[in-house]
């Protein structure tokens, strides 16, 4: 099934991944989604697109655009709010609480965080 492959990449994806882009930064925490469930999950309990269709989990595949989910450190299991990052570009392009609650200056910081030290350290290997 389509399905089952598209769970298998997504797991291959975090596997390999998960070590850099999963980080903890003043209360809160960025994790990967590790299978379909987890997009489906994420976008019913907040209420936003990113569990309809495949184009989130196609996109997080092929890593031009990938999906993480942001978490409050003590309940790392609770869906809080959802983020879309150019891989390319290094540059935000969705992030959504509940019901498209937009982004808190916690989650702010977060994101801007998660982006230093994922791209930051991207550009420093470059140049060396």
């Amino acid at each position: 099934a389509k399905n089952s492959k598209k769970d298998t990449a997504l797991r291959q994806t975090y596997e390999k991944y998960h070590d850099e882009y999963e980080m903890e930064y003043k209360g809160l925490a960025v994790v990967m989604p590790k299978g379909i469930m987890d997009f489906i999950k994420e976008g019913s309990t907040l209420g936003h697109c990113v569990g309809s269709g495949d184009r989130y989990i196609d996109m997080h595949i092929n890593m031009s655009k990938m999906t993480f989910f942001i978490r409050k450190s003590d309940a790392v299991d609770v869906p809080y709010y959802t983020f879309t990052i150019d891989m390319e570009k290094g540059k935000l392009t969705e992030c959504f609480g509940k019901a498209h609650a937009s982004k808190t200056k916690q989650v702010e910081n977060m994101i801007d965080y998660f982006i230093q030290k994922v791209f930051g350290k991207k550009k420093v290997k470059g140049a060396a």
